[in-house]
């Protein structure tokens, strides 16, 4: 017996209205707010870098850390921030989607977006909805509410089946050491003329 799930009726054609709520999930993948981690990780190890270098006193590094509070309160708030404003701003809140055995079509306030599935980079699955990159930094909510069980396991099924065929596009993580060494050397000049201004 096969296990795939059985074809609903194509082309699928479904609304919905998009909240706040919808948007937050894909907002916290892109890529300025995926690493958030690694952002507090390296602010935490650059205090400590600098107050050991200057003997356990902290002058000097009150600008830093306040900045860095600042920038990891947006890193984390950002998202659920940026999604309600993001609503706030929606000249509609109803999407459409249709979709059939070869395309994914997405409508909202007179806009819309059409892929192959083989030419989306990725998808991943949330309680409630399909999150699908449709570019690097561009993702595609498709909420499941405005699927049938039936509709959601053949959609399951197609993204799994297809989404990501093509070759991966180069890694971020080199670019985002080099923004960090830039971030270390300013700040390392920085320090040295606080530095010599005391003295």
């Amino acid at each position: 017996m096969s296990s795939e799930p059985d074809t609903p009726s194509l082309p699928i054609v479904a609304l919905t209205t998009l909240w706040a709520e919808d948007l937050e999930p894909a907002i916290a993948r892109l890529p300025l707010f995926r690493q958030k981690w690694l952002y507090l990780g390296g602010a935490v190890a650059l205090v400590a870098m600098f107050v050991t270098m200057n003997h356990g006193q902290w002058t000097g590094l009150a600008p830093f850390i306040v900045f860095t509070i600042l920038f990891q309160a947006f890193i984390f708030l950002g998202p659920r921030l940026l999604a309600k404003r993001s609503i706030a701003t929606m000249a509609s809140h109803i999407v459409r989607y249709q979709v059939d055995a070869d395309e994914l079509s997405i409508s909202n306030a007179g806009t819309t977006v059409t892929r192959r599935w083989d030419v989306l980079l990725r998808f991943v699955e949330t309680d409630q909805a399909f999150l699908v990159w449709v570019g690097p930094s561009a993702i595609q909510i498709l909420a499941k509410r405005a699927f049938s069980p039936a509709e959601q396991a053949w959609l399951r099924a197609t993204l799994a089946s297809t989404v990501g065929r093509r070759p991966p596009a180069a890694s971020g993580k080199a670019r985002l050491v080099l923004i960090w060494a830039v971030l270390v050397v300013v700040f390392l000049v920085v320090w040295q003329l606080l530095q010599s201004a005391q003295r």
